[in-house]
């Protein structure tokens, strides 16, 4: 639920766009010629910011390391863009430049004014500045001036342009992009809302794909505790009757077995609640050159995940402990 929220939060609050020029095929690697953005600008229709992903090498330790960085065109990027910098900007940004995101400058141990050295797919090595420190997490850990891919064979494509349009989202505007977009026939247009609400249906069955994971678990635990509950009744009948023959009541057998099959369920989640957020943390770290450095803790998810499990651990017990408390006397004591 975090994760779909973010969504809307961080288009909010890192970008000023009010359209979004796509791919038609969604991940198909079909991305856009950067001409898009240059036609926008050329048709008097607002700013608009081409956004390529690459891979290239960065020198880290003494190795190249390959990394995904974002290129942009700093001053497209200032006009569309509003990210949050603790130190530089977009307008420090040029072909001798890059710009780091905080998490990974501070893991790096780097900071403004630092120079690394970065390796191009072609083999040419080039020393770039650091030139600024972000917090914002939709570009990543690294953003490059678009220029230095110049003299690469393959052109940079777009996975999305972005569009300031001037007057914001008017039909005019959607017309006047839409004849634009029809020139290229593996884009398509969306306006800020609605891209916002693709973004969100598709962390919804990500999200949903997760909560029938949960479910499915939490229904086998539950068929566990009855199972195990049952087996431990069945093969302590014998002692059942004993202590029902001193002078136990039905009642106190019923209640040991629901007791005993709560401590189960408070065992069964404190041990699932370490290790899977323990699971959790690891793979939210791995991912940190991605970046996916943050970790946040969903209390309201695991306090409802937990108090559910008590929950279905207290009611997994109500057949076995019933049958333990009807059992018959003599023929417990009997069983051999």
């Amino acid at each position: 639920a975090s994760a779909k929220s973010s969504t809307r939060e961080i288009f909010s609050e890192a970008f000023q766009n009010d359209y979004v020029i796509l791919p038609k095929q969604a991940n198909s690697g079909i991305g856009i010629p950067p001409t898009v953005a240059q036609d926008v600008k050329d048709a008097g229709l607002g700013d608009a910011m081409g956004v390529a992903a690459t891979l290239l090498k960065l020198e880290e330790k003494g190795e190249f390391k390959d990394k995904g960085v974002i290129a942009v065109v700093p001053t497209d990027a200032q006009a569309v863009l509003a990210f949050t910098f603790v130190e530089g900007g977009f307008e420090s940004l040029g072909p001798d430049s890059i710009l780091y995101s905080v998490d990974k400058a501070t893991r790096d141990g780097l900071a403004v004014g630092d120079v690394v050295t970065v390796q191009l797919l072609d083999g040419t090595q080039l020393q770039l500045t650091i030139r600024g420190l972000y917090t914002d997490d939709v570009a990543g850990n690294l953003v490059v001036d678009r220029s230095i891919f110049e003299s690469q064979k393959l052109p940079l494509l777009d996975f999305s342009v972005y569009v300031r349009a001037t007057g914001g989202v008017t039909a005019e505007n959607t017309a006047a992009l839409e004849a634009i977009v029809e020139k290229y026939p593996t884009a398509k247009l969306q306006d800020r809302e609605t891209y916002i609400n693709e973004q969100s249906k598709q962390i919804d069955g990500f999200l949903n794909f997760i909560y029938a994971l949960l479910g499915m678990s939490i229904f086998i635990a539950a068929v566990g505790i009855v199972i195990t509950l049952w087996l431990s009744v069945w093969e302590r009948r014998r002692e059942l009757g004993l202590i029902r023959a001193v002078g136990t009541t039905r009642r106190q057998v019923r209640s040991s077995v629901l007791w005993e099959s709560v401590i189960t369920g408070v065992v069964g989640v404190i041990m699932g609640q370490v290790l899977g957020l323990t699971l959790g943390w690891v793979i939210v770290k791995s991912f940190e050159d991605d970046g996916l450095g943050v970790f946040t803790l969903p209390w309201g998810t695991v306090m409802f995940a937990s108090v559910m499990s008590f929950a279905l651990a207290a009611l997994a017990s109500v057949i076995p402990a019933r049958k333990a408390a009807k059992a018959d006397i003599l023929a417990a004591i009997a069983t051999t």
